[in-house]
């Protein structure tokens, strides 16, 4: 296993090289022994192998997600909102982690990751940032981000060994809808029952709705999904601030972060979105999946992912009155379920959007 400096990895990612951590999952670091100071972190580099990034346990409780909630007492609270000011009280509660502050001591509590645990520099960070902001007010196009915005994940096709360039396709309706559904009101996420009294998004019956006739199809969904029970949450975003994610990465099934990298560019997102020129612009954070397993877990996970980076952003410094997470699981992934794994693994992405 050939290891990396710090120094190396540095010049790699300012070079613009990107780096891909945690996705191989052959590749393991866990019968590594372990400092009493340090949890060991294995990060695939291409062409070079696996090294080794030391991160410390106060880091490896940032990764963590610790906020365990009782879904069906928050679809209780959220079905007897009466008012704004409640609709606003039950999304600070599900999405502003009241642990936050036994994980980390208050002076801390904004304090970044250090750039070695994360695998970048401070002027990759501030660059990105920069972007960001930019196009999250729609004045610029991806084909014109820096090299620190580059995704660190490299993909190749398996039979032809061609870099895969992953080409969005969000499904926008009328004046750039975005619409995803549930088999019956009781499934619709408490975030987005409580973000509707709030007028941020809609909850409607599919049934009478536009969309009854213009659901775009997806292979895997089951039809109780556009069935007469079913609802959709349907909001309008700028399709020119959309910035996609395919390396902010989970651990497998969870709403940890597999790494110091994707915690870091959350807060890239988190400090780009606090920028003076979008206050008072609202934003959505979605989850996406890869379309293999169940449908409805899938769905359950990409909202809980959704959620998981948004309290991130609280966190830093973000209202919880200007996110919306959404998860819209498989349905708008790229890739069928017999896939490669590597072609699959540019599904599970996070979009954000700048909300009209």
């Amino acid at each position: 296993m050939k290891k990396l400096t710090s120094r190396a990895l540095t010049a790699l990612l300012i070079s613009g090289a990107p780096v891909a951590f945690g996705v191989d999952p052959i590749s393991s670091s866990k019968n590594l022994p372990l400092t009493e100071t340090t949890v060991t972190v294995p990060v695939t580099v291409p062409a070079t192998g696996t090294t080794i990034i030391q991160v410390t346990p106060e880091t490896r409780a940032i990764l963590q997600d610790r906020m365990q909630r009782d879904r069906a007492a928050d679809v209780a609270a959220a079905m007897q909102i009466k008012s704004e000011a409640e609709a606003q009280q039950v999304l600070d509660s599900m999405l502003a982690d009241a642990n936050a502050a036994a994980i980390i001591s208050a002076t801390k509590e904004r304090a970044r990751i250090r750039t070695e645990e994360a695998g970048r520099t401070e002027a990759a960070r501030l660059e990105n940032i920069a972007f960001l902001s930019r196009r999250l007010r729609g004045e610029v196009a991806v084909t014109e981000a820096p090299a620190s915005y580059r995704s660190r994940i490299i993909v190749a096709d398996p039979i032809t060994g061609i870099q895969v360039v992953r080409k969005t396709q969000p499904r926008y309706y009328d004046n750039n809808q975005r619409v995803v559904t549930y088999r019956s009101m009781n499934e619709v996420p408490p975030v987005l029952i409580a973000s509707s009294k709030l007028n941020r998004v809609q909850v409607q019956a599919v049934a009478g709705s536009p969309y009854a006739t213009t659901l775009v199809p997806v292979e895997r969904r089951p039809a109780e999904y556009s069935s007469a029970g079913a609802y959709a949450v349907t909001y309008s975003v700028d399709p020119n601030s959309e910035v996609t994610r395919d390396d902010i990465l989970f651990v497998q099934g969870s709403t940890d972060f597999e790494d110091a990298y994707s915690q870091d560019l959350v807060v890239d997102l988190a400090m780009a979105i606090s920028d003076p020129s979008l206050a008072g612009a609202n934003f959505v954070i979605e989850g996406h999946a890869s379309a293999e397993g169940d449908y409805n877990a899938n769905l359950a996970l990409s909202q809980a992912r959704a959620e998981r980076i948004v309290r991130e952003m609280v966190r830093y410094g973000v209202s919880t009155s200007r996110l919306v997470p959404v998860g819209y699981g498989e349905n708008e992934a790229e890739y069928p379920a017999g896939a490669a794994d590597n072609l699959r693994a540019t599904d599970r992405r996070v979009a954000v959007f700048r909300m009209k």
